[in-house]
């Protein structure tokens, strides 16, 4: 008679499959990210395990700095033997270096040429009917400029 297999021992044979590695180690980081205090983990884009080296890539040179720290980098190898001990099948057992890199570009917005108008923040009350009792012609001059911009809003 064949033994029917319950539903964690189907996942756990399917996760031990050759090509479901990377996804299995992308769950290994996650929940090692989960262990550092979020202060740390803002200004982390991405970790990777190479070569027995924890490479954490953060988002700008401000985490850089922030993790750089000597304070940071004792408190990480600490939580690297931690999981390490807790989580033998993962490849945190094998870290033996930190490496802490920048981003080398920072995502900006894209400028779009037909932006919209630019809203005021107040309301234009006058409708531009006024006298122009100017006689010096550069005084009249700007006046009507005034009153073209006053009535186009």
């Amino acid at each position: 008679m064949k033994k029917i297999k319950t539903a964690t021992n189907v996942i756990v044979e399917m996760a031990n499959q050759p090509h479901y590695t990377p996804l299995k180690d992308r769950f290994y980081y996650k929940d090692f990210l989960l262990l550092m205090p979020e202060k740390h983990r803002r200004h982390i884009a991405k970790i990777f395990i190479k070569n027995d080296t924890l490479n954490i890539i953060t988002l700008n040179h401000i985490g850089y700095q922030e993790l750089n720290h000597d304070d940071s980098k004792k408190y990480i190898k600490i939580l690297i033997k931690l999981y390490a001990k807790e989580n033998p099948n993962s490849k945190f057992i094998d870290v033996k270096n930190l490496r802490i890199f920048s981003q080398r570009y920072e995502k900006t917005k894209l400028k779009l040429e037909n932006s919209p108008k630019k809203i005021r923040p107040y309301i234009e009350l006058s409708l531009g009917k006024f006298k122009n009792p100017f006689e010096n012609k550069a005084l009249y001059d700007k006046f009507e400029a005034l009153r073209k911009v006053i009535q186009n809003a």
